[in-house]
């Protein structure tokens, strides 16, 4: 690798990181994370004739590229949340439409009749954030007594 390919990725792994902090929509917050380690997963194999060098590489870029923009959660907010079912995390998949698809378990917990309803997405930042919102989505047991919150409508389990 060249000097000059050596420092063109050092100068978009830095542009990915100012873009994520002057982040300011979803589309650039799931981008610039990427333009940052993808590189930095490059810059791992600088020196190409080091064997260990060339697997590091290509671990990093089949495991962590891979599955950075995956493992990302979002937070679904549907006011009024009155409660702890009104904000759940979830792992986002994209889908053709500009419309959030929701699983059909969730639908009761954010009240969700589809009439026109309107939710608001959160994407947690910081590593500690992501963990709270995954530890906070465990929401299979009342929190008063040791039963299922889950309830059959339908032929469907909903949440009530």
């Amino acid at each position: 690798m060249a000097i000059t390919e050596f420092l063109l990725f050092v100068l978009i792994a830095a542009l990915g990181g100012m873009f994520l902090c002057g982040a300011n929509d979803l589309i650039t917050i799931f981008v610039a994370p990427e333009y940052f380690s993808l590189c930095s997963y490059l810059l791992s194999g600088y020196t190409k004739k080091d064997v260990r060098s060339n697997e590091a590489t290509t671990k990093y870029l089949l495991m962590g590229g891979a599955s950075s923009s995956i493992l990302l959660p979002v937070l679904l907010n549907r006011a009024p949340t009155l409660h702890r079912l009104g904000i759940q995390a979830f792992q986002p998949i994209l889908v053709e439409g500009r419309a959030i698809c929701l699983h059909p378990l969730v639908y009761k917990g954010f009240n969700a009749d589809f009439d026109g309803d309107q939710m608001a997405i959160h994407v947690p930042l910081s590593l500690e954030a992501q963990a709270d919102s995954q530890i906070a989505n465990i929401n299979l047991l009342r929190i008063n007594r040791i039963e299922a919150i889950a309830s059959s409508l339908a032929g469907i389990e909903i949440f009530d």
